[in-house]
C-alpha cells in the first residue's frame, strides 16, 4: 500500500496525469490507476524506471526510505518558500500586524541560497534565470 501512496503523490507533485506515466512507462491507464489503488505492483524493472523517473529510490516507493519522504517534503517546503517570497517580499510583524518589506539585497541572498541548495539537490535546474533576478 506504501507503493500506491507514494506514487500518486509524486505524479500529483509533477502535476502529471496518469495517463502521461502510462504512456511514460509503456503500459496502460487502468494498469496506472490500479498501481495507485494497490491492486497491483510494477516488476521490479518498473519500479527502477519509476524511481528514476521521480527522482527517488526504490526502497523510497516500497516504504523502506523514510529519509527521502523527509527530504522531498523539505525540498517541496523550500520550492513553496521561494514562490512565496517571490509574491510577498513582506513579512507581517506579529506585534502590530503591519508588513515590512525586505530589503532587495537580503532578498537576493535568501533566493540565492534557497535556489543553490535546490540546484545542488537537483530540484531545479542548473540553467535559467534565478529567481532573484526577477525581483
Amino acid at each position: 500500500m506504501v507503493f500506491s501512496e507514494r506514487l500518486k503523490a509524486l505524479r500529483r507533485e509533477k502535476r502529471i496525469t496518469q495517463q502521461q506515466i502510462a504512456d511514460r512507462f509503456g503500459v496502460t491507464k487502468s494498469t496506472v490507476s490500479r498501481w495507485e489503488k494497490g491492486s497491483f505492483e510494477p516488476d521490479t524493472e518498473k519500479l527502477k524506471e519509476i524511481a528514476d523517473y521521480f527522482g527517488v529510490t526504490v526502497d523510497y516507493l516500497l516504504g523502506n526510505d523514510e529519509n527521502q519522504e523527509n527530504k522531498d517534503k523539505k525540498n517541496a517546503d523550500l520550492v513553496d518558500l521561494l514562490e512565496e517570497i517571490k509574491k510577498r517580499p513582506y513579512v507581517i510583524d506579529p506585534k502590530t500586524g503591519e508588513a515590512k518589506y525586505i530589503p532587495k539585497e537580503r532578498l537576493k541572498i535568501i533566493n540565492d541560497l534557497i535556489e543553490g541548495y535546490l540546484r545542488e539537490e537537483g530540484i531545479l535546474p542548473d540553467e535559467g534565470e534565478d529567481c532573484a533576478r526577477s525581483l
